[in-house]
Order: structure tokens, then C-alpha cells, then sequence
């Protein structure tokens, strides 16, 4: 973005006027990324984008851990996000049919 002069926010903008028949996502939380960030960055961030209209995001916990991913779920709507939660797939002998619909469930 620096090198580059790129506003982030340009693609964001022309997708909420252009695209009227889909539904825009945005992918990720207040968790997300690889680095420490200050939490209000990414609070920053879920309320502009719900402030042009993308209003859905995909969350997931690598260990499926629901009872962490709730308090984020949690937050993002009271910012005017609403979360669709992934469950992560392995294949080993723990990972069951059962423990999936458990998830699931969760």
C-alpha cells in the first residue's frame, strides 16, 4: 500500500456502491492477523467496514474452540457485525463424526 499510493479504502467504497446483488464479506475478526496489534486497530477497522455496508464476516478457531470464538462473536455484533463460524476439518482418529456434529452444535 505505501509503495504503491493505494488507498484500501477505495476498493471498499467502489464494492459497496457497484456491487448491489452480493452480499460483500469481510474475512476475519478482532482476532485475526499475525501480529499484535492494538485492539482498538481492529475494532477501528469492523466499524468502518460495517459503516459501508459489509456487515457479515467468517471466523474460525483452529482448535474449534467455541467457547473463546463466543466472546468475539459477541463483540462483532455489538459493532453491527454479524459472524459466520467455520469449523476446521482433520482427519485423525479424534476427529469423529460425533465430534463434528458436537461442534456444530457448540
Amino acid at each position: 500500500m505505501r509503495e504503491q499510493r493505494d488507498d484500501p479504502w477505495d476498493w471498499v467504497r467502489y464494492g459497496q456502491k457497484e456491487i448491489k446483488n452480493t452480499q460483500l464479506r469481510y474475512h476475519g475478526g478482532l482476532n485475526s492477523g499475525f501480529t499484535l496489534t492494538p485492539r482498538c486497530i481492529p475494532r477501528l477497522i469492523i466499524e468502518r467496514v460495517v459503516h459501508y455496508g459489509i456487515k457479515v464476516t467468517r471466523l474460525s478457531d483452529p482448535w474449534n474452540d467455541y467457547s473463546v470464538l463466543s466472546r468475539e462473536v459477541a463483540e462483532l455484533k455489538s459493532l453491527g457485525m454479524e459472524s459466520v463460524v467455520n469449523i476446521i476439518y482433520s482427519i485423525s482418529p479424534r476427529h469423529t463424526d460425533e465430534y463434528y456434529a458436537r461442534k456444530t452444535r457448540e
